[in-house]
């Protein structure tokens, strides 16, 4: 179980764009370390100022949905730090380095599929992907 600073932390992280100067911190110290050393371990793992920006000042009302989001029951947040990270994931492309989780986290070690799509979908969008993800649940698959 993450403590309330490494919460607050990873949300902090979440929030910054891009994810590899991220994960780089997250593997120099916990998320709430990270977030501490400031802005000279944050330039030495690769973010830019933006990012060093986003950490510094970040968006508030962003941050107060996310927190509420993980308030209900079955949240959890996930970052590139946890062992329990998806070993597949850690070894694509580009992987976030946090995770928001809606269920339960030891169903990410049982075989599964990724679905991807819009962060601005339409309604039909919406509901395709519902309907797939649900099937694919159904079958036995844990959906990412």
């Amino acid at each position: 179980m993450e403590r309330n600073d490494d919460i607050e932390a990873l949300l902090r992280l979440a929030a910054c764009p891009g994810s590899q100067g991220a994960r780089r911190l997250l593997e120099q110290a916990t998320p709430a370390e990270a977030l501490a050393a400031g802005p000279a371990l944050w330039s030495a793992c690769g973010l830019t100022p933006l990012q060093s920006a986003r950490l510094q000042r970040p968006d508030g009302a962003m941050l107060d949905r996310a927190r509420a989001w993980l308030a209900l029951p079955g949240r959890h947040l996930l970052g590139w730090h946890d062992p329990d990270y998806p070993p597949l994931l850690r070894r694509g492309g580009n992987p976030p380095a946090v995770l928001f989780l809606d269920g339960d986290p030891a169903l990410l070690w049982r075989p599964g599929v990724a679905v991807v799509g819009s962060r601005s979908p339409s309604p039909v969008g919406v509901e395709t992907a519902r309907e797939l993800g649900s099937a694919l649940a159904r079958a036995g698959l844990v959906v990412a």
